[in-house]
């Protein structure tokens, strides 16, 4: 017998409204009576998770506060009041939360908090004191537990730097591997140990072959494991239920270095080689005994246009904007928004997230782009000293959608699903390059607002 159909309905929904929402959504398909219970209720409060894509935070090369490349619509506009937005270059975006260098900040509900500097950093043999930090949160799990994982790269060999042999040689990633983790729940960094699953990448050696020069390495953080980029384009996956972590190989393919993301199926990859030709892999982690292995999923049969893409009428409010962060902290200068990008549009309706016009349709004629530009557009390609490459922004985290940019021009999107680009407006902040010389997109990361979590009581 049930026990629980002897419980009046308001006790029952007091029992379930004390599950995490992860649990809660599990004892909803438990049978009807429940069901009616937690959505009576609105225990679960699903409209509050991050589902919907609002744009990218940018960090560009010399400005030292990111900018956002953004929908504009009334609510994503909501976010961003200058109290909300974040002060300095986000390092890391997981779930609606972002990652700075000293603190974590929801812009959605202004939720922010501040965490200490390590006390003392892992220091081996095998690993440089130079990290890269990574945020985990799971908004489902709980509304304001959150981590931070420092992860170290292999030391940089130098012509003036010998390593011992015996050190060249050790295994890469060691095992066991201690990294530092700060846990929001006690407030503190500690160090944690991680057994390795399966085989190394190789030696110290072999990872000292890559000396590709790269800012930032993505991660993602997906089914409760943290997912990290790291030397020759190998993927660490560290598992947080178990402590442990398994090496994962770089796809096939003879290109620049790999941009891991998350998409709609899980964890993906893409690079794009030196004609502009777009390559993206799913990660397949269904093989036995761990051996996971990316599978192709895409590949571009013609090459993406790497001069400025015409500037077509947008679908939906018009083309995505700069909040030129820079301006509103420097110079107090008002951002102009015109009625059209003012028009109300409902961020979490995923079939308008994106939308291609028949124009936007057409052939990737790169002879007519010249004839596209507006007046400020062509002031941006003759300013911009890196112009006429291609690189990537990130994955859609919900729709199979690569982001894309040309120089400091235009932002784009490529579905995988129909091969069609669509041109998202400039991505050039205001007045860049009337202030500075070297310009050009250093990283970036999706931004999915989450309304979980609540403002501290200090704040």
């Amino acid at each position: 017998m049930d026990s629980t159909r002897v419980l009046p309905e308001d006790v029952l929904a007091d029992v379930l409204g004390r599950v995490a929402p992860r649990g809660l959504a599990a004892s909803r398909c438990v049978c009807r009576a429940w069901r009616a219970v937690v959505d009576g209720h609105r225990l679960l409060q699903a409209d509050r998770l991050p589902r919907s894509l609002a744009g990218f935070f940018v960090n560009y090369n010399e400005l030292f506060y990111s900018d956002l490349f953004y929908r504009p619509s009334s609510s994503v506009d909501d976010y961003f009041t200058e109290y909300r937005m974040p002060r300095g270059n986000v390092c890391d975006h997981c779930n609606g939360l972002l990652l700075l260098y000293n603190r974590v900040l929801n812009p959605a509900t202004g939720w922010r908090a501040t965490f200490p500097e390590p006390s003392s950093r892992v220091a081996t043999k095998h690993w440089s004191q130079d990290t890269d930090m990574y945020l985990v949160y799971d908004p489902a799990e709980s509304p304001s537990h959150y981590e931070v994982f420092l992860i170290p790269r292999v030391p940089h060999k130098t012509r003036h730097q010998r390593m011992e042999e015996e050190e060249s040689a050790a295994e890469w990633p060691p095992s066991p591997c201690s990294l530092n983790v700060f846990t929001s729940t006690t407030g503190r960094w500690t160090e944690r140990t991680f057994i390795r699953d399966g085989e190394a990448a190789g030696t110290v050696a072999d990872m000292q072959l890559d000396c590709r020069w790269m800012g930032r390495r993505h991660s993602v953080y997906w089914r409760g494991a943290l997912y990290v980029h790291c030397e020759n384009d190998f993927v660490m996956r560290i598992s947080l239920s178990n402590s442990t972590y398994r090496v994962i190989k770089p796809p096939l393919c003879d290109g620049p270095e790999l941009h891991l993301g998350q998409s709609d199926k899980g964890v993906y990859c893409a690079f794009l080689d030196a004609e502009y030709h777009l390559q993206v892999w799913i990660l397949d982690e269904s093989c036995a005994a761990g051996m996971d292995q990316w599978v192709i999923k895409h590949k571009s049969a013609r090459q993406i246009p790497h001069q400025s893409y015409s500037c077509y009428q947008q679908a939906n409010g018009g083309p995505w904007v700069m909040a030129n962060t820079n301006n509103r902290y420097d110079e107090e200068d008002d951002i102009e928004v015109t009625d059209q990008q003012n028009s109300e549009r409902n961020s979490d309706d995923e079939e308008d997230d994106i939308q291609v016009t028949d124009q936007q349709n057409s052939e990737w004629n790169s002879d007519d782009d010249e004839d596209g530009l507006c007046a400020q557009e062509a002031v941006v390609q003759s300013r911009d000293r890196h112009g006429g490459y291609v690189d990537i922004l990130g994955f859609h985290p919900y729709r199979e959608i690569v982001f894309l940019h040309i120089s400091l021009s235009r932002g784009l999107a490529y579905h995988l699903s129909s091969s069609k680009l669509e041109d998202l407006g400039g991505i050039c902040p205001k007045h860049y390059f009337d202030r500075y010389q070297q310009c050009f997109i250093k990283e970036a990361f999706p931004y999915t607002p989450c309304m979980m979590g609540e403002i501290p009581k200090s704040s």
